[in-house]
């Protein structure tokens, strides 16, 4: 059996943990929060991140880490509530004309957080720079059906499309949606989105400092329009914490406030700690080993067969997911995704097939490979300890079939530059996605289309399969959703066939904070949301408990 990194430490940490318990603490998170006066002070916290972030631009905000910071200081159109439903933002409300227009009315009363007010002028340059595609989004895929985006009145703006896309409803909630300073980003093109001059957006935090490789200050936005409640908080800090151990040290020592995804071996010790709570939730993420295709012998259908054969998804089940995450059927879609249509999708999730473990089939599959005796390769992690678990047990499990793996260990930021680049530098990958929108194509098209295998795309198999292409466009397009469902189950259906990706489990989100941190609800959803807007500090003088 595989040593694993995280099981060394268990006894150390037991040891430090129990130590300090004297009793258990399961507090409840109230998030009936009454309206508190902005001029309020609410003190500071500290959140961690595993990895620094890429930019503070909207533009280049699609990984865990640069989408929270990010979600706390631009805003959107649109946004998702806690059910992932949308509701309206910085539009007062939006309309789709036909399948191919949508009209969204801007409120009349933002302003950003130099005071300056937010005009439909401001609107128009930040979804407009997103749509160039020459400008290197990583968000751009989102408009690939756009034609145009012009004024409507006074207060309004008008999307065009192309043709029918049903998932250009849900990309104004994303940081594809979100609008920015006109003038700021003139004055300061050059740096825009970086350490020097940040982003000046709307929402309910402004920037203040960025020290990279270290943390990102925020400061109240004095400005913020939405008084409906919050943002209670002075101070807002996201510190870097790439090691996981470190992470859970701060947490016990009260240094660090409030943390997403720490690891799942350490979860059920940190449930012993009397300051610290736990909220979870089922989301949309699944946890996985991509295959780049564009590298042999990865290309080859009995050697990803054998693979996934190979490894032992109990031993991943019992020894590193544990309560905390759900095994897949094969493919990366989960019950929480199916917000609509739930009766016709959730049949065929019970039907799919899981993952089997079977060393002797997975030898004669690699026997009619063209390297039946196995091969030396290389996969690709990060720092967290969920990834490196995943990649020692792959590494075990494939050893028996000849097959040699050395693990590459990198940055978390490294990781996401390195996946979203036209090279993909690496033979296999293990890594978290997590849908963008809550609809199953939100799994299909950014990562299986063959277009998304180009610079800032995010298929990190390089897939490319012309029948899959096809699939995934009718679904975009077909306003028919008993004909949508058809096509996606059939492009999932290619998926589990042909094994672009191992699915190892679907994590639960996770949020664990000190136990004087109220008002903000987990939601699967969560790193598109302001979720510090709502968090208030038991005891401090906006408490409205």
């Amino acid at each position: 059996m595989v040593k694993r990194i995280s099981i060394f430490l268990l006894p150390f940490l037991l040891t430090i943990i129990y130590s300090t318990v004297q009793t258990k603490v399961t507090p409840q998170v109230d998030s009936n929060l009454r309206p508190v006066a902005l001029s309020e002070t609410g003190g500071s916290v500290t959140i961690a991140l595993n990895s620094d972030i890429v930019s503070l631009d909207p533009a280049y905000a699609h990984d865990f880490s640069t989408m929270q910071v990010v979600c706390q200081v631009t805003e959107g159109l649109l946004k998702f509530d806690k059910y992932g439903r949308l509701v309206s933002n910085l539009a007062s409300h939006w309309e789709m004309k036909n399948p191919t227009t949508y009209v969204y009315t801007i409120r009349r009363d933002v302003r950003f957080q130099d005071g300056s007010p937010m005009t439909v002028a401001d609107v128009l340059f930040s979804l407009q720079r997103i749509l160039d595609a020459k400008g290197g989004s990583y968000l751009s895929w989102m408009y690939r059906n756009v034609e145009r985006i012009e004024q409507e009145g006074d207060w309004s703006i008008r999307v065009i499309l192309k043709k029918p896309d049903a998932l250009w409803k849900y990309t104004l909630a994303t940081t594809g949606g979100h609008i920015i300073s006109k003038s700021h980003f003139m004055r300061q093109e050059k740096d825009f989105g970086g350490s020097e001059k940040g982003v000046l957006g709307t929402g309910p935090f402004a920037f203040k400092k960025w020290e990279p490789g270290a943390q990102i200050v925020l400061g109240k936005n004095p400005y913020y329009w939405d008084t409906t409640g919050g943002p209670y908080l002075q101070e807002v800090i996201f510190q870097v914490v790439a090691d996981e151990y470190t992470r859970l040290s701060g947490l016990r020592s009260g240094q660090i406030s409030m943390s997403f995804g720490l690891p799942m071996t350490y979860l059920p010790l940190v449930k012993k700690l009397p300051s610290i709570t736990i909220q979870s939730t089922p989301g949309y993420m699944s946890h996985f080993i991509a295959f780049n295709l564009n590298r042999k012998p990865f290309d080859e259908i009995w050697v990803r067969k054998a693979i996934s054969l190979a490894f032992d998804y109990a031993a991943f089940q019992r020894e590193i997911i544990g309560d905390y995450g759900i095994l897949s059927k094969r493919i990366p879609l989960t019950e929480t995704m199916l917000v609509e249509n739930e009766a016709v999708w959730k049949p065929f999730l019970e039907q799919m097939d899981g993952n089997e473990t079977n060393l002797n089939l997975a030898r004669e599959y690699l026997s009619k490979s063209s390297v039946p005796a196995g091969f030396r390769t290389t996969i690709l992690t990060d720092n967290q300890d969920v990834n490196i678990d995943a990649a020692l047990l792959l590494k075990a499990a494939v050893k028996p079939l000849g097959i040699l793996v050395e693990i590459e260990k990198v940055t978390g930021k490294e990781l996401t530059l390195r996946t979203f680049s036209k090279e993909r530098s690496y033979n296999m990958v293990v890594t978290q996605w997590s849908a963008d929108f809550p609809d199953p194509l939100g799994n299909l098209y950014p990562i299986f289309h063959s277009s998304q295998t180009s610079e800032g795309g995010v298929n990190y198999a390089n897939y490319v399969n012309p029948i899959m292409d096809e699939l995934i466009e009718g679904a975009l397009e077909n306003t028919d959703e008993a004909r949508r469902a058809e096509q996606m189950m059939s492009a999932y259906r290619i998926i589990a066939e042909e094994l672009p990706w191992l699915v190892l489990s679907h994590p639960k989100q996770t949020m664990v904070t000190r136990t004087d941190l109220l008002g903000y609800e987990l939601s699967p959803l969560w790193y598109w949301q302001a979720f510090t807007k709502e968090i208030v500090i038991r005891g401090q003088s906006n408490d409205p408990f």
